[in-house]
């Protein structure tokens, strides 16, 4: 087996590999050469480059533990990950409930004939923003399924609505709920699978549909406050 791995200035003594950098030594053990099994020889090589001194800000980033990975540091606030880089699941649990919204939005480009076939319900597989709407919906209430360090959440209403453009199909999700962490990933798991079923039903009219703009445009509520892309227009409550 031949594995190649990109590291600063590595250093070969023996059976082990020593890394170094300004900061950190580390030595990792190699495993013994592989000996011959009923006449084949079975050999394992580790390549390194050397890409020569990494930057000053990713000095204080080496992970001690895997020299060759590199550790999350603090100041970069992503409550996701531990101090060493592993992923952790974030403990909302002494978080105060507040009223929480997040909208995300995306867009679906076709053929102007799978365009037509939507808009005139002529599509063979049926309704196709019926079937995507509650494909949106049933989404959203599983993605402490899908995203693995999402919460699973007690929803309290998901929307999804479409609008046909020039070129396809735009849709906007949003989810709620009065609880300890946002709604995200809900409104975006929601806009995607929506898109994603919208594909599905269509695929038969033009296989080449792209889905775009897949993207968060506001959220509201939560230790963070209220956040809305730049150029979303103002909504109501």
């Amino acid at each position: 087996m031949r594995v190649n791995l990109h590291c600063p200035t590595p250093h070969l003594s023996g059976n082990s590999l020593a890394h170094e950098n300004s900061r950190n030594t580390v030595a990792l053990a190699l495993p013994e050469p592989a000996r011959p099994t009923d006449g084949v020889l079975v050999q394992d090589t580790v390549n390194f480059v050397n890409l020569g001194p990494q930057p000053d800000f990713l000095q204080d980033r080496v992970n001690p533990v895997n020299p060759l990975l590199l550790r999350s540091p603090g100041m970069t606030g992503l409550t996701h990950l531990d101090p060493d880089g592993n992923a952790r699941m974030v403990d909302v649990g002494g978080k105060a409930e507040s009223r929480r919204l997040a909208i995300a939005g995306g867009h679906i480009r076709m053929s102007r004939e799978a365009l037509a076939a939507i808009r005139d319900g002529e599509v063979p597989k049926g309704d196709v923003l019926a079937a995507a709407r509650i494909a949106g919906i049933m989404a959203a209430k599983k993605t402490g399924e899908l995203i693995p360090l999402c919460h699973p959440l007690a929803l309290d209403a998901v929307t999804v609505d479409f609008v046909l453009t020039e070129t396809g199909v735009s849709v906007t999700a949003s989810a709620s709920l009065t609880g300890r962490t946002g709604v995200e990933m809900e409104a975006l798991v929601a806009a995607t699978v929506a898109l994603l079923t919208i594909y599905d039903m269509a695929k038969a009219l033009d296989k080449g549909m792209v889905v775009e703009q897949v993207r968060l445009l506001e959220k509201r509520g939560g230790k963070s406050g209220d956040w809305k892309a730049a150029d979303v227009p103002d909504r109501t409550a």
